[in-house]
This record gives structure tokens, C-alpha cells and sequence, in this order.
């Protein structure tokens, strides 16, 4: 159960980094996946090994009319270079996002990451493709940099149209709600 769990997490984390890519906006959104996606980011379990278990992955096996383009195989091997890379830059301190991820990324990341309650110490993701090679530890201390993101505040300027129905202007802080047509109500804080 916590091999599918952990699995079905990593397949979310990857198909957002791709949308994040993609430059389709939040990458939480509702709907289908998109089909290039779907084409070019599934991760196919080819083998697996005893032991300290290894599962080995591979993108989907292209058809001979993608196989001239090189546009699939290319943005799956870019997504997992984004994917396998943004974990170390998550884990470490430094204050903006990796490229491709968004809070949908972190999201399906502490989803994941919950097998560290259950006597996984470390998971090693080891990337190899025709562009080079690349490693990354998500563990313990980085799920922790994960979860701590999440909670972080986010700012965010922007025009709304709706119905103020809502307004606290005390010495504490300033803050309204704001209701759109359409949509749920939006809290905002002002300094």
C-alpha cells in the first residue's frame, strides 16, 4: 500500500511539473490531463529489484510518428530533469520555487513523503537519460523544507469583482472577503 501510495504521488508530482511547464497555470487545476502529457510523462515500471527496493522507470515507448518529431520523448526527460533537480533545490534553502514547480508540486510531494512515517528513512531518485545524469535524496529534513513551504504565505496582487461583504480594520491587521460571481470567497490581508 505504500509503495502504491508513494507511486501514485510521484505520477501527480510529475504530470504538475509538466504542467507548470507547459505554462498552463496552476498546475492543481480540475479537468482532463492534457494528452501530451499523458503521452509523453507516464511512468512505466519496468523493473523491480529486492532488497533495499529499486523500481526502475522508464517514458513511454514512442510511436514511429513521434519517434521523428522528438518532441514527446524530450519534454518527459525534461519534466523528470525538472522533477528529479527541484528536490534538492526544495530541500535546501534557498527561497524561490524550482523550475516547474508550483504548490501543486509540493502538494503531491508531502502526499509521498508520508512514508517517512512508516520506517522509510531515505528515497533516492537517479535520473538517466540521453542529456546526462542526475540524483536527488528526498528525506526526512527535506520533507520538512516541503511542508514548511506549503505553509508559507503567498502574496499575490490582483483584481477581483465581486461583493465586499467583509471587512476587519483593526490595529491588528487589515483584512476583507471579497465574493465573485463566481468561484469562493477570496480572504485578502493588507500591512
Amino acid at each position: 500500500q505504500d509503495f502504491v501510495l508513494f507511486a501514485k504521488q510521484v505520477q501527480t508530482a510529475v504530470d504538475r511539473v509538466a504542467r507548470v511547464l507547459l505554462g498552463q497555470g496552476i498546475s492543481t487545476q480540475s479537468g482532463r490531463k492534457p494528452s501530451e502529457i499523458i503521452r509523453s510523462c507516464s511512468l512505466d515500471i519496468v523493473e523491480v529489484k529486492d532488497g533495499s527496493l529499486a523500481v526502475i522507470c522508464d517514458l513511454p515507448v514512442q510511436s514511429q510518428a513521434e519517434l521523428f518529431e522528438d518532441v514527446a520523448e524530450d519534454l518527459g526527460e525534461e519534466v523528470l530533469a525538472s522533477f528529479v533537480k527541484g528536490i534538492e533545490v526544495v530541500g535546501g534553502q534557498q527561497a524561490a520555487m524550482p523550475r516547474g514547480y508550483d504548490q501543486g508540486v509540493l502538494l503531491a510531494l508531502r502526499e509521498g513523503g508520508k512514508l517517512f512515517d512508516h520506517g522509510i528513512e531515505t528515497i533516492t531518485f537517479d535520473l538517466r537519460t540521453r542529456k546526462g545524469r542526475w540524483a536527488s535524496r528526498y528525506t526526512r529534513e527535506v520533507h520538512t523544507h516541503v511542508v514548511s513551504r506549503i505553509q508559507e504565505p503567498i502574496e499575490n496582487r490582483r483584481t477581483i469583482e465581486g461583493r465586499l461583504l467583509m471587512g476587519d480594520f483593526k490595529e491588528t491587521g487589515f483584512h476583507c472577503r471579497v465574493h465573485p460571481p463566481i468561484g469562493k470567497p477570496i480572504a485578502c490581508l493588507f500591512d
